[in-house]
């Protein structure tokens, strides 16, 4: 149960997210919990029974509203998507079918909110250098987005997003080995941290063993579709479309570096409709030395100049032919 502390860092949250307090109020409420962040405060508040905390796309895009129009700074709808990326991130909010207006469908997926979110985090990132007129545009067309009820198009604003970044900071991170006992070195996600802190952002690319990607793991993600509610699983194979041999990345960066053609073993690089990559390598488990090949790929993909995977710097060197 939760006591009386809990209960009213629950309705400062509520209401923060609702636009109706501020963050000094949610970090006060975090100390009196002695949690050191908001996404700690967040997890606490998640494991003890309560009722669902809904989150509806059309708070997003009033906050997206209120940074346009001059009502709250960069740094405040930063915190403000941190926030709403760990309450979702918990596992504690039921996403609302409440549209952004009365005209438009129904606009609560919770995917679609998680790939806002991710988005956001990057663009509001302190390290991101872009122009504040670039960061305006964006955050624009994102609420364009989910006005009309359509996804933000990370596919498109992620390579951009990326090369404006001081540095890409890349982390290996477990892969759901819970569900596969012999996924051992067969597939690797390689998350995306901020520049403040060690919290995944966002999962850009994955590394696959050749024999896991076509053999194992179209049946594992039909299964952790079904043990898991909508926009919990991220990485989701649906249409084959984007697997087809014409859609491999790795035949155009051959093309741009000739040292890739020398690489002892196979190697495809697929793009799904989300903009997230796959990287497929024809060998028989996944060691540092491949990790830190398909971190070189994925910056040599998408122009990235600056990279550490790991905290260790990855190499721009393929850059030349």
């Amino acid at each position: 149960m939760k006591d009386d502390t809990d209960n009213a860092a629950e309705e400062v949250l509520r209401r923060f997210l609702q636009g109706e307090t501020t963050a000094a109020d949610l970090e006060a409420a975090a100390r009196r919990l002695d949690v050191s962040s908001i996404a700690e405060l967040c997890e606490r508040l998640a494991t003890a029974p309560c009722g669902p905390l809904e989150v509806n796309l059309s708070d997003l895009a009033r906050q997206l509203r209120r940074f346009l129009a001059g009502e709250s700074s960069r740094e405040e709808i930063s915190l403000w998507v941190g926030c709403l990326h760990s309450v979702l991130s918990s596992g504690w909010a039921a996403t609302g079918s409440r549209s952004l207006d009365d005209e438009a469908p129904d606009a609560g997926s919770s995917r679609e909110a998680s790939f806002a979110l991710r988005f956001l985090s990057i663009l509001f990132d302190p390290d991101h250098k872009a122009p504040p007129a670039r960061i305006r545009t964006w955050v624009q067309r994102a609420l364009r987005c989910l006005e009309t009820s359509r996804p933000v198009p990370l596919r498109a604003f992620l390579p951009r997003l990326l090369r404006d970044l001081d540095r890409v900071r890349l982390r290996a991170v477990e892969s759901p080995v819970d569900l596969v006992e012999a996924l051992e070195n067969q597939w690797i996600d390689v998350g995306l941290v901020g520049s403040r802190g060690c919290r995944v952002r966002l999962i850009p690319f994955s590394v696959f063993t050749r024999r896991f990607f076509v053999g194992d793991l179209p049946a594992m993600l039909t299964s952790l579709a079904s043990l898991t509610s909508p926009g919990e699983t991220e990485r989701c194979r649906g249409d084959d479309f984007y697997y087809h041999p014409e859609n491999n990345k790795a035949i155009s960066l051959k093309e741009r570096c000739s040292k890739l053609r020398t690489v002892p073993f196979e190697f495809q690089y697929f793009v799904d409709e989300t903009g997230l990559a796959e990287i497929v390598l024809d060998v028989p488990a996944i060691h540092r030395a491949h990790l830190s090949f398909a971190a070189k790929l994925f910056c040599l993909q998408n122009g990235i100049r600056r990279a550490t995977l790991d905290g260790r710097r990855v190499s721009s060197a393929w850059a030349a032919r």
